[in-house]
């Protein structure tokens, strides 16, 4: 996967519970610049998925999506 950065959007709710937050502290830890993401780009047999990487301070949430930002099977 390479690094790219196109406009997906996935629902606050699943990285927040992967993070361990509620969605609204989610979206305050965004703000505060405390939440990091990371978006990676599929080839090859990994075409048209991404991998969206995000990590506040000791935990990391990693999910894997198409174009549309559906989730892809199972992180």
């Amino acid at each position: 996967m390479t690094s790219d950065n196109p406009d997906i959007t996935v629902d606050a709710s699943v990285i927040a519970a992967r993070l361990g937050l509620s969605p609204d502290r989610l979206m305050t830890e965004m703000q505060r610049g405390l939440v990091f993401q990371v978006t990676e780009k599929g080839e090859g047999e990994d075409a048209g998925r991404y991998r969206l990487t995000f990590r506040y301070r000791a935990r990391e949430a990693v999910i894997t999506v198409d174009k549309d930002g559906n989730p892809v099977g199972e992180n």
